[in-house]
């Protein structure tokens, strides 16, 4: 039994700020005793207290240290002049578009805020639909088969999930009959302070940013760590799936797991599955109930339900 304490979440607020400095373990402790505790108290609480109560939790996420669940650094450097891609092998090729898409990131962020920031130095949120943009018409004008793909929450843009909000943009790359994904702001899903597995189960709170859903599978993490590094992985099965996963597994809320017994984390999605959501009319949300996906409406059966990662043997 929970004894609801109106303060204590500014007071673990207080303490998260005071050991954002330190080993990020110590903060993230009281991050995950905010979690537990609004999962607890939410049955007794009005909406207005309910509503004061999570936004003590938002700043207790603010208040966490801005570091990342895994190496996010890249070799970029930005050269005086944008890359002459005639006349380079293969690989050559695709590494200086890359180094072209990440100056479109540093455009959209400027166009985003007025300021300048060196790419390595962007966390990258909400810069995924200018930097395509920027990016395939850099392309369309040098005669480069791109396309610019919108990846809408549960891969349905009829259902609005998160109110027209929740979306992810990437390209797709054609050269000599090989496609490429595309992904220079890929690395702003793997701040730690979005990847807590303890954030499922919280009514009406965002959920859990695709990053985690990556790095604790195998496959997965290797897709995810060569995105990162590079900026771009070859378009096949195993990469696509991979990808597709990390995004799938965002859109559900604790309810699902709760429903499903498990938390091994995967989905039965295909290769093929995916290509039919990003290019017809089919998507997660004809596959799941709404129940289960984008904010958690209704409360959890047991509110200390256990969404660490459980691997299936």
């Amino acid at each position: 039994m929970y004894k609801i304490d109106k303060n204590r979440l500014e007071v673990l607020q207080e303490s998260i700020y005071n050991t954002r400095n330190l080993n990020p373990i110590i903060p993230s402790t009281y991050l995950l005793t905010s979690y537990n505790y609004i999962k607890n108290i939410y049955k007794n609480l009005n909406k207005y207290e309910y509503n004061s109560i999570l936004y003590d939790l938002y700043s207790c996420e603010r208040n966490m240290p801005e570091l990342y669940i895994c190496d996010c650094s890249t070799d970029f450097i930005l050269p005086n002049s944008l890359p002459n891609l005639k006349g380079i092998g293969k690989e050559e090729y695709l590494k200086q578009l890359s180094t072209i898409n990440r100056i479109c990131a540093m455009k959209a962020y400027y166009s985003y805020t007025n300021r300048k920031c060196n790419f390595n130095d962007l966390d990258a949120i909400d810069l995924c639909y200018d930097t395509t943009f920027f990016f395939k018409q850099y392309c369309d004008e040098n005669n480069i088969k791109c396309e610019r793909i919108k990846i809408p929450a549960g891969f349905d843009e009829k259902i609005n999930l998160y109110k027209g909000k929740g979306f992810h943009y990437f390209n797709i790359v054609t050269t000599k009959n090989e496609k490429y994904i595309y992904d220079v702001t890929y690395k702003q899903f793997f701040k730690i302070k979005y990847n807590f597995l303890q954030r499922l189960g919280i009514v009406d709170f965002p959920l859990v940013n695709p990053g985690i859903y990556m790095m604790i599978n195998d496959g997965r993490r290797k897709t995810a760590e060569e995105l990162l590094k590079k900026g771009f992985i070859p378009y096949n099965e195993e990469n696509l799936k991979n990808y597709l996963d990390g995004f799938a597994l965002s859109y559900r809320n604790g309810l699902y797991y709760e429903q499903v017994g498990n938390t091994n984390y995967n989905t039965i999605y295909t290769f093929d599955d995916y290509e039919r959501f990003l290019f017809t009319d089919d998507s997660q949300v004809k596959h799941e109930s709404l129940e289960v996906l984008g904010k958690q409406q209704t409360e959890l059966k047991n509110p200390n339900f256990d969404f660490s990662y459980h691997k299936t043997l």
